[in-house]
């Protein structure tokens, strides 16, 4: 499946609009018509992460927390961002809108 047919499904769930201003919830580096062999989900992105999901054969990230996080990239933020590229990942994050979705991550910690 491509990527952004995974995004669609995940934003019909946790639309991007419910996101609150801060967030950069959604699609942050990488290709959106990549076919996807393998998704590795995770709270953030690390270089472990990363380095995990090249060993598990998955070229596909979904994060709670953005990669990117606001407008200022960081060194740290930018060798994330190339540490993916050099290893054609693909990065997702669904944050606040995620939280936000009926049955999402507020109404679970609210249970």
């Amino acid at each position: 499946m491509e990527a952004k047919k995974i995004f669609r499904i995940i934003e019909k769930y946790a639309p991007l609009s419910t996101q609150l201003d801060f967030d950069s919830s959604g699609f942050c580096v990488g290709n959106r018509d990549a076919e996807i062999e393998g998704v590795l989900v995770s709270e953030n992105v690390t270089h472990e992460v990363i380095d995990e999901a090249c060993e598990k054969g998955c070229n596909l990230i979904i994060s709670h927390h953005p990669a990117i996080f606001g407008d200022t990239i960081d060194a740290f933020t930018q060798s994330i961002i190339e540490h993916a590229h050099d290893k054609q990942i693909t990065l997702y994050s669904a944050h606040t809108n995620l939280d936000a979705a009926k049955g999402g991550l507020n109404d679970l910690l609210c249970k």
